[in-house]
């Protein structure tokens, strides 16, 4: 077929902005189809409705994107015609609407893969996140493993240069129709762009806001089907956060207050304070879900399970049969585990949030590295990334740790190092935690903090050779990454078991979010944040089955100084898990919603403040077989309890901090 050339400025106009519409529309369908094991509750019809949804946000981000291709061309109308028979002019314009619209459909092709491990769009957090990383390793990466994504791009980018060409503008040399038929035709296509960036017509509405996707939807996880990745990425922090304000400070302090310092629960407490001076080790586990751990799944006849190191370990643990992550992100899961702070989608290496109005998010007085330091303590971060990877070094140093192990030592360390690198990530985990093993023993006195955060289990899901034949397949790339996870954790606790200090250390073993799921009993949003919590301190101080209640990782924290016996006053957003008399709840953030999970049900409250509730989901959160929501007033209770927590946490987020007062700490009425 030849080329249409169109002597019509508005008509090309019409037409390229229809190829970028469908063209648009194309991926929201392969985001729906490549994730549809993830949005199957919806039905064809409805698919349709989310369809036009997206339009409000597609044309907005088409005319955004390609601004300048529009500019020149309602220009050109009262330009002379030589002018935009030039061709400079004619190269900037072709640009001017082909870059823009490559990048978008790069954009929503690259978060189409990604959705299953955030359930989200894509943020700008995510070029922070992964800003010290191979992105150049990942991207290659991510083309191998999700070819099909891959080579969909490639045909909806032949597509747009077809289409655009194939609809040429071409001026006419003829003389030109009349002045006021060309302004009047400006005016009409200038008027459509507003509106079309505005993305919507109703004048109490914001434009382009997330109230738009919300008239289309029937259940929040559709979200992510009417915004586009385009939307997401250009939204900056102030917009992805509210201040609320929806009780007055007397309310909101009998409602919810995060100051807590940990004392005895009742008369001859003896738990309190009884693992005084013993050691602590964090071992956060990459993507180390709930659902792989069969151990945590015995409720589930024939449960296959991918950790069986874990599975004999964790019954000589205390452990919570109901753990959750407070995060999807690893970034998400620091300022949850070492400071008792919900993130609710910010993360600590923001790079908005360090402008001069966020400088809040970046002070602390309290955090797990600092208590400890106090204490004498002495304090070491071990990751198996380059120095500095995602901040979370960072981050911890920030809160008085000073030293690391990372990839760097262990190049140093070990000779011919580089044969046990990842091709995208850093180190595998058993070599680095036999590094590891090493270095605690030379390194670190009594009492120490070490803190350590895995690696390998995560995309894109390589083991080494050697362990092909001692990691079955599974049904999922994740299942054998999980298990020589686990075989990597065992080597390493067989290591250390000898060690005069082994017996009296509290390791805390948890997973820093989930990541990839097939089985149906987690397809929901509780499933989706389930991950393991155990306390294990080899000399069999504490053990058992918490399964009364719900633990959540900013739990981990007042727990700790709860047993350690440390008293100074801190901020928490969690609670001691061993504390009758408060509420056992865990946070969470997903498809742009905030969850509180309980036994009970699960909360769930949109960014304006509308809150709705939902039945447990069993056998994931609650032992009943058939869960029902409990009575008016419990929920009443829940709702307003989670209204309460978003509001603290939006207001120490925009003003007020997260670095604690005297009047606080001296308040004996305010702590938990």
């Amino acid at each position: 077929m030849g080329v249409l050339r169109i002597r019509n400025r508005w008509v090309a106009m019409l037409a390229h902005t229809g190829l970028a519409v469908v063209l648009m529309t194309l991926c929201r369908l392969l985001y729906y189809f490549f994730n549809k094991s993830l949005f199957s509750f919806i039905a064809p019809r409805h698919l349709l409705t989310l369809l036009v949804g997206g339009l409000h946000y597609d044309v907005a981000m088409i005319l955004y994107g390609c601004i300048i291709y529009y500019l020149m061309m309602v220009a050109g109308a009262f330009l002379p015609p030589h002018v935009e028979r030039r061709r400079a002019w004619q190269v900037v314009r072709t640009v001017g609407f082909l870059l823009p619209m490559s990048l978008m459909l790069v954009m929503n092709i690259c978060d189409t893969g990604y959705y299953p491990y955030v359930l989200c769009r894509a943020s700008r957090n995510i070029f922070y996140e992964f800003g010290e990383e191979d992105m150049v390793g990942l991207a290659g990466g991510f083309m191998v493993q999700f070819w099909p994504l891959t080579l969909a791009f490639f045909v909806l980018m032949f597509l747009l240069v077809y289409g655009f060409l194939r609809f040429s503008y071409e001026p006419s040399e003829e003389q030109r129709s009349p002045l006021a038929r060309r302004i009047l035709g400006a005016v009409v296509a200038v008027g459509l762009i507003v509106v079309g960036m505005r993305g919507t017509l109703r004048s109490h509405e914001r434009p382009l806001s997330e109230a738009i996707a919300d008239r289309y939807i029937e259940d929040y996880r559709e979200v992510a089907l009417v915004l586009n990745t385009p939307y997401s990425l250009s939204r900056s922090s102030g917009a992805r956060f509210v201040r609320y304000r929806f009780y007055d400070p007397t309310e909101l302090r009998e409602l919810f207050d995060p100051t807590y310092q940990a004392k005895p629960l009742a008369p001859g407490d003896t738990l309190y304070g009884s693992l005084r001076g013993y050691n602590v080790m964090i071992v956060l586990m990459e993507s180390m879900g709930r659902e792989y751990i069969g151990a945590l799944n015995t409720d589930i006849p024939g449960y296959e399970s991918y950790t069986p190191f874990l599975d004999s370990l964790i019954p000589h643990t205390l452990y919570a049969k109901y753990g959750y992550a407070n995060g999807k992100r690893s970034v998400e899961s620091f300022p949850t585990i070492y400071a008792s702070l919900p993130t609710f989608g910010a993360t600590f290496n923001d790079k908005e949030y360090q402008m001069q109005d966020y400088q809040q998010c970046h002070a602390f007085t309290s955090g797990l590295p600092l208590m400890l330091r106090d204490e004498g303590y002495d304090l070491k971060f071990y990751h198996g990334d380059e120095p500095g990877a995602m901040g979370f070094y960072d981050f911890l140093h920030r809160m008085g740790l000073e030293r690391q192990y990372s990839a760097e030592d262990f190049r140093q360390e070990v000779p011919d190092a580089d044969r046990y690198f990842m091709k995208s990530w850093g180190v595998f985990d058993d070599p680095f935690e036999q590094a590891m093993s090493r270095d605690m023993k030379r390194s670190l006195r009594e009492p120490f903090g070490a803190f350590f955060f895995s690696l390998t289990n995560h995309h894109p899901f390589q083991i080494p050779r050697g362990y092909e034949k001692e990691c079955k397949p599974g049904t999922l790339p994740i299942h054998r990454t999980a298990q020589y996870a686990d075989e990597a954790l065992r080597n390493f606790f067989d290591s250390i078991k000898d060690e005069p200090w082994y017996d009296h250390t509290i390791f805390v073993l948890t997973g820093d979010h989930t990541n990839q799921s097939d089985r149906p009993e987690y397809d929901c949003p509780a499933g989706r944040s389930m991950v393991p919590i155990c306390f294990y301190i080899p000399d069999g101080s504490l053990r058992g089955e918490i399964s009364d209640r719900v633990v959540q990782h900013m739990d981990i924290y007042p727990t700790l100084l709860y047993l350690l016996g440390i008293e100074r006053p801190i901020y928490a957003y969690g609670h001691n898990i061993f504390d009758d008399s408060v509420d056992h709840y865990a946070l969470n953030n997903f498809f742009d919603r905030y969850f509180l999970f309980t036994k009970e049900l699960t909360v769930v409250m949109r960014r304006d403040g509308e809150v709705s509730v939902e039945a447990p989901r069993a056998p994931v959160q609650t032992g009943h077989p058939d869960p029902s929501l409990p009575s008016d007033s419990v929920r009443e209770h829940y709702g307003r309890l989670l209204r309460a927590i978003a509001q603290d946490y939006s207001e120490r987020l925009f003003s007020s901090g997260f670095v604690l007062t005297d009047s606080d700490a001296d308040d004996p009425s305010a702590r938990h």
